[in-house]
């Protein structure tokens, strides 16, 4: 939610893909009417947004590996584990298959380091 909250701010409150991903992130703790009506109106007004299930889902499998320092497989079932009451939810692949998603879609020099541990 920090990671939102700080794309938020650095755009100048313009970044409704930060809005909509804190959106989805705060879900269960909101009605479901209140909720549903949000996103659809969010989408109404901003077609271009796609869903941030994906930004929400690599959030959670790069924390578990950054600050748990958990392995990727690790990561991904922790992840799932989190998310599994949201609207992001989803099994090991489905993790895995968005962290990917969104690594490859940054920079190189703001992708997580790949290291290999000694088993």
């Amino acid at each position: 939610m920090a990671a939102l909250e700080r794309q938020w701010e650095k755009s100048e409150r313009t970044d409704m893909h930060a809005l909509y991903g804190a959106l989805i992130f705060c879900g269960a703790q909101l009605p479901p009417w209140l909720f549903s009506g949000l996103c659809r109106l969010l989408e109404q007004q901003f077609p271009q947004l796609e869903s941030p299930y994906h930004e929400i889902r690599w959030m959670r499998v790069r924390e578990a590996m950054s600050e748990m320092n958990l392995r990727a497989d690790e990561a991904y079932e922790w992840a799932s584990m989190k998310l599994a009451d949201t609207p992001a939810h989803g099994g090991r692949d489905t993790m895995m298959k968005s962290y990917q998603k969104i690594e490859r879609s940054l920079p190189e020099n703001a992708r997580r380091p790949r290291t290999r541990r000694k088993k």
